[in-house]
């Protein structure tokens, strides 16, 4: 049991720094970072989508890893896509952004309830970060910003968000696996 503990807090440790990293990335280099953050992303969700599906495979007990298969195979292959077709995202990067986010914070509430599931106390505050995940990311969908400058610093204070949201979540599930 400790190593599928192990395994998913590296899991969830390498999605964050990966996702932090962008998130400043966006913030301090909002003008030019836009194509290099898309190429960046793939690439973040090629790794993120192999350690889904790695993690998924690896271990006997998938109480954590339910929704890794689906998360990993999502990410791998959009991750791809957005390789072979970066002029494509860049038209669509608000909206791939935003699903991309969605999508992570659905992950952040299964891990959630499967923490609840373990027994884990204090999983309703993952819960709570999970929502507000899904949230942010639907409002980056739903309502596009007028400068592209604007856009892309929200963009990464929402990625910041849920890359330390996933630390913290790998936190937890550090002290559960102790």
């Amino acid at each position: 049991m400790k190593s599928f503990f192990d395994s998913l807090k590296k899991s969830c440790y390498l999605q964050g720094v990966i996702t932090v990293l962008l998130g400043l990335v966006l913030i301090i280099f909002p003008s030019g970072s836009v194509k290099f953050v898309c190429i960046a992303l793939g690439v973040g969700l090629v790794v993120s989508g192999a350690v889904d599906i790695i993690g998924y495979f690896s271990n006997a007990d998938r109480t954590f890893f339910q929704s890794a298969l689906f998360t990993g195979i999502l990410y791998l292959g959009l991750g791809i896509w957005m390789l072979v077709n970066p002029g494509f995202f860049l038209s669509l990067f608000q909206i791939v952004l935003g699903v991309f986010i969605v999508i992570h914070g659905a992950a952040d509430c299964q891990q959630a309830f499967s923490l609840k599931r373990v027994g884990y106390d204090s999983w309703q505050p993952a819960l709570v970060i999970g929502v507000l995940t899904i949230g942010l990311g639907a409002f980056i969908v739903l309502n596009p910003f007028g400068a592209t400058v604007a856009m892309t610093v929200f963009f990464g204070v929402v990625l910041l968000f849920d890359g330390v949201s996933d630390l913290w979540i790998a936190s937890r599930i550090s002290k559960l696996s102790k």
